[in-house]
């Protein structure tokens, strides 16, 4: 008669033999691993980022930077920092190859500090040495270009301190392919060209469930423990901790790839790195734009918006300097989509820098077209929009998620995500 110990074991092998264990994450592909180990290494090194310097500084020594602004021409024409080279992410790429000089340290300047973020970690990624964003953008810069005030809020009436941590579980890696010799340059660009990518609190608020919302700060903060007045996290928000949660062998796998992710620190200026290094991975991520300030801004006690923080530093108007001839004009230029999450109707702008055929056609994910908007139109140079009420040609309206419109337009094809959020 066999033993209890034997019985037991041999039950152990019998449910083994039938239940195989899963590995709760795929094996990652190349690109990804190598894309993951430049951005983790750049994100868990707390003397690089979000490394953002104070306007006071900037101004105390401008004549050791220098200053690359990213906001609108129309804006940077104005106004702008005094001998700052005009650019944008689109563009920055080659701006920095061809008019941009390289031979001192950068400060990039944005409206509020955020947009700057997903420059910055570019240039990093990119191997540009000593880069920095200005903290509160030209906002702390001039008062006439504050765009902070209006935003700071007391939006989340209803903070959560439970610790949502317990419930996490672990998820695929992205399927992302390319040439691990060249995908940081790749997705670098792809994450330029897609633009900054930020969401309100007003958008996310009625959303929560759909999102998976990532509260990137210390746990004590999290819980409303800390010592910097927060009173909570947002409800159903997750902690990862800054420095030490976004590496393969950290917490990144805890992260879904079948749902858009939200990212928020004290002010946006650090978890717009952290999205965009998402967003190279191939994760769908936004940065929750005013991060904290947006939420609680008047119970903060530290890392927060203040009237003090503004200044009235000079400002030079016209062009700028400009090391090269600018640049061709691009055939187009994508304004993106509006609203974005949109329920249910979007408006899809661009601009024709001359007379082309065009085609605007909305995909799915999988690459399956959805609804074909126009194919092969003859379309004059000009500003062009187009709306799309959330339905495929059929029209049966489609479900919420994400998709992909195309824009081709001559020779140039240019893809960007939008939202459906019902």
């Amino acid at each position: 008669m066999l033993s209890c110990r034997v019985r037991l074991m041999l039950c152990f092998l019998f449910l083994v033999a039938i239940f195989p264990a899963v590995s709760p994450a795929q094996n990652p592909s190349d690109a990804f691993l190598a894309m993951e180990e430049a951005g983790a290494a750049y994100l868990n090194d707390s003397s690089q980022a979000p490394g953002v310097m104070s306007a006071i500084y900037l101004f105390d020594n401008l004549e050791l930077f220098t200053v690359i602004d990213i906001r609108s021409e129309a804006s940077y024409f104005a106004g702008h920092i005094p001998g700052a080279y005009h650019s944008s992410l689109g563009t920055l790429i080659d701006d920095l190859a061809y008019q941009i000089p390289t031979d001192k340290p950068y400060m990039i300047a944005c409206y509020t500090g955020q947009a700057a973020g997903h420059a910055k970690i570019a240039m990093e990624m990119l191997g540009y040495s000593d880069v920095y964003s200005l903290l509160f953008g030209m906002s702390a810069w001039n008062t006439s270009l504050d765009y902070w005030s209006q935003n700071c809020a007391d939006n989340l009436t209803n903070p959560e301190t439970e610790n949502q941590n317990g419930n996490l579980t672990q998820y695929d890696y992205p399927d992302l392919p390319g040439n691990p010799e060249t995908i940081v340059e790749d997705r670098v660009a792809s994450m330029l060209d897609a633009g900054f990518k930020g969401i309100s609190y007003a958008q996310l608020e009625q959303y929560l469930d759909e999102y998976f919302i990532i509260n990137y700060f210390g746990e004590a903060d999290y819980l409303g423990q800390g010592n910097a007045g927060v009173p909570g996290h947002i409800p159903g928000a997750f902690q990862f901790t800054p420095y030490a949660s976004m590496g393969i062998d950290q917490m990144l796998n805890n992260i879904p790839t079948d749902q858009p992710v939200v990212v928020y620190a004290w002010t946006g200026q650090h978890s717009t790195q952290v999205v965009a290094y998402l967003n190279m991975l191939g994760y769908d991520a936004y940065s929750l734009k005013y991060g904290a300030n947006g939420l609680f801004h008047s119970q903060l006690m530290s890392h927060y918006w203040s009237p003090g923080a503004m200044n009235d530093f000079p400002l030079e108007e016209g062009a700028g300097p400009s090391a090269v001839p600018q640049m061709e004009q691009p055939v187009v230029e994508m304004l993106g989509n509006h609203p974005n999450p949109f329920n249910p109707v979007t408006t899809i702008s661009y601009q024709l820098n001359a007379p082309r055929r065009a085609s605007l056609r909305i995909y799915d994910l999988s690459g399956h077209l959805v609804r074909n908007i126009f194919s092969g139109q003859e379309q004059s140079a000009g500003v062009h929009q187009f709306t799309w009420l959330g339905k495929n040609d059929a029209g049966q309206s489609m479900p919420s998620g994400t998709y992909l419109y195309r824009l081709e337009a001559g020779t140039h094809q240019e893809s960007r995500r939008l939202m459906l959020l019902k």
